[in-house]
């Protein structure tokens, strides 16, 4: 029941240019993370999560407060990873960001 209750406390907002998390039950804390800094997604389920329709989405970033940021109990909806795609991508070339990947394994 009390994990019910957490889940029902977090909201996930993804606008323009960036992601805002707000959750807490008794204490509210809110969490903002630039959506250029986003370099990879997993879509992530377990047996009973499937069973419910449910999906935990993983955003990896290159923000140093938030380097993995897990939306938890979000419904399965193969929409969500194309939609979040296009805003990352929208928000680096808006910025001006441009990557390398580095042959030894990490970016520069």
């Amino acid at each position: 029941m009390w994990n019910y209750v957490v889940l029902r406390c977090i909201t996930y907002i993804i606008d323009i240019e960036q992601i805002i998390i707000r959750h807490g039950v008794f204490n509210r804390y809110t969490n903002y993370m630039e959506l250029y800094r986003v370099y990879d997604y997993q879509k992530r389920q377990n047996v009973i999560e499937g069973v419910f329709g449910l999906m935990n989405l993983v955003l990896l970033s290159r923000d140093v407060s938030h380097p993995k940021i897990v939306f938890l109990g979000l419904a399965n909806n193969d929409d969500m990873i194309p939609l979040i795609r296009s805003r990352v991508e929208t928000e680096k070339k808006r910025k001006n960001i441009v990557e390398f990947n580095n042959p030894f394994g990490g970016f520069v």
